[in-house]
């Protein structure tokens, strides 16, 4: 979840081309408990855009949640795309395929499986 290196927006572009994409798997599945999601700061408490990193530390736990100038981090209107994420991410581990830090997926799955809708509106309030 974290490094120790640079932030995101100052890490050579190579490394982010070095990164495996991983690919969403398509299909209904239930997203995990959203007390999981909870118990750590992985989006802004906030409505607003909140562009200043989230640096959480507890025992050997660290993680540093960072967005763009231009979206901010992740707030709690985006919780359940943030359940959607790590679902699938948990998914492809009990079916032992391998994951990354990139994940690629429509707007379309996404929208589907988060339970909204899929009208133009929808997609603006997704971007």
């Amino acid at each position: 979840m974290s490094s120790p290196s640079l932030p995101s927006r100052q890490r050579p572009q190579q490394e982010r081309e070095q990164l495996d994409l991983f690919r969403a798997l398509p299909g209904d599945m239930a997203p995990r408990d959203a007390q999981d999601l909870m118990a750590y700061p992985f989006f802004s408490l906030a409505k607003s855009r909140r562009t200043a990193p989230i640096d959480f530390r507890s025992g050997n736990i660290t993680i540093r949640v960072e967005g763009t100038q231009e979206h901010g981090i992740a707030t709690i209107w985006d919780a359940d795309i943030l359940i959607w994420a790590a679902s699938q991410i948990v998914e492809a581990k009990d079916a032992g395929l391998p994951t990354s830090r990139l994940m690629r997926a429509t707007p379309y799955e996404i929208l589907r499986f988060i339970g909204r809708g899929t009208g133009s509106r929808d997609y603006q309030r997704l971007k």
